[in-house]
């Protein structure tokens, strides 16, 4: 059975790979498509490595599958909804190598559609902004390690990436959009409610439609985030001192916990908006890896600065909250969100899986615009 789940997905990823290549004939596109697969299937093989046989997530899902004997104990969202996503396959001998191929099919097919987006858009790569963002959002390293195995993230950046292509269509929902919040619902619950938000406030900046439809919207939207917000807290009830003690929780974890913590007590605000954004960066940085990213941290800085600055200078402030609301707003709530209890350079770099891609798509988009004139 090994062997033929491992033959199945090699056959879906050569045929993906000579269908995107086939759709674009410019020699410069093709390369940064072969790019593109080098450096996740290299992806895929260090984080098999890396946690092969070890404590992380990733094994743990696959431990609890395997080592369970009624698929019932996991029907709790989070954690346990990825052991039971993988149940059948674990009880079918699926082994965990080929079980992170599966999932690493997931976002490379979300990458390719994020390429084939960016693609559209610019039909030469003449514009070095333009061309640097295309790169960082489909060959930055990290957002392929995280996303390149049995992970939360793998899954979560192909149904976030089919969630934006919703608004570009700018219907009012479809089939795959449900079924993409479905299942961002049942991996990761509070980014379920981040992305209703946003999607909420998304319809009513561009899509007519009836009052009363907008308010039961609303009323549905408010009914399921705030379960979500007390699932996540872990509180019976949502009031300043159970918030205070879920929060202590967490202080207590983070100084058990890590070897890149900070002081969650201790530190600023903004000091851990700054840790989502660009942390490590250099000077903090301990291995090979955290170094790399470092890289990463300072080119998205540099970009994001200069960024914030045209926006200001072109008054860009309706195609930013307007036109691209959807976007705009998810990065921000999702790094509101994150900098509120994030205490781990590691977890940092992972929880930017969530919003990057957004980030670089809204950078693009932006400058996509200035290129053709239209702001």
């Amino acid at each position: 059975m090994n062997i033929l789940f491992l033959t199945l997905l090699i056959i879906f990823t050569c045929y993906f790979f000579y269908r995107t290549i086939k759709r674009h004939e410019c020699c410069y596109k093709r390369i940064i498509i072969l790019l593109l697969y080098i450096i996740h299937i290299v992806s895929l093989f260090l984080f098999y490595n890396f946690n092969n046989g070890q404590q992380f997530d990733s094994y743990i899902f696959y431990e609890r599958a395997l080592n369970s004997n009624n698929i019932s104990d996991f029907t709790q969202p989070g954690s346990k909804f990825m052991s039971l996503l993988i149940y059948p396959l674990v009880k079918l001998n699926i082994s965990y190598f080929n079980l992170s191929l599966f999932f690493s099919t997931f976002s490379l097919v979300g990458f390719t559609f994020y390429l084939n987006f960016i693609f559209s858009k610019i039909k030469k790569l003449d514009s070095n902004i333009l061309m640097l963002l295309s790169l960082l959002l489909i060959l930055t390293p990290s957002l392929h390690f995280w996303t390149a195995g049995l992970t939360k993230e793998a899954l979560v950046f192909y149904f976030m990436s089919i969630v934006f292509f919703q608004t570009v269509k700018k219907g009012l929902i479809s089939f795959p959009l449900i079924i993409s919040l479905v299942f961002i619902l049942l991996i990761r619950p509070y980014l379920f409610g981040i992305i209703l938000v946003s999607y909420f406030v998304f319809i009513l900046c561009n899509i007519k439609m009836n009052k009363i439809m907008l308010v039961l919207l609303a009323l549905l939207g408010t009914i399921i985030s705030l379960p979500i917000l007390k699932g996540f807290l872990r509180v019976d009830n949502l009031n300043f001192e159970e918030i205070q003690q879920s929060f202590q929780r967490i202080v207590v974890y983070s100084q058990n916990n890590g070897t890149s913590s900070i002081d969650l007590e201790n530190s600023t605000y903004f000091y851990r908006m700054f840790l989502v954004l660009f942390k490590p960066i250099f000077y903090d940085s301990k291995t090979f890896f955290q170094y790399l990213i470092s890289i990463e941290n300072l080119i998205t800085a540099i970009i994001l600065f200069k960024f914030i600055f045209e926006v200001i200078k072109n008054k860009a402030y309706k195609f930013i909250f307007k036109q691209q609301v959807f976007l705009s707003l998810t990065v921000i709530l999702l790094i509101l969100f994150f900098s509120s209890y994030l205490y781990n350079l590691g977890l940092a770099s992972r929880m930017r899986v969530m919003f990057m891609p957004y980030l670089y798509l809204l950078m693009f988009t932006f400058y996509a615009k200035i290129k053709n004139n239209r702001i």
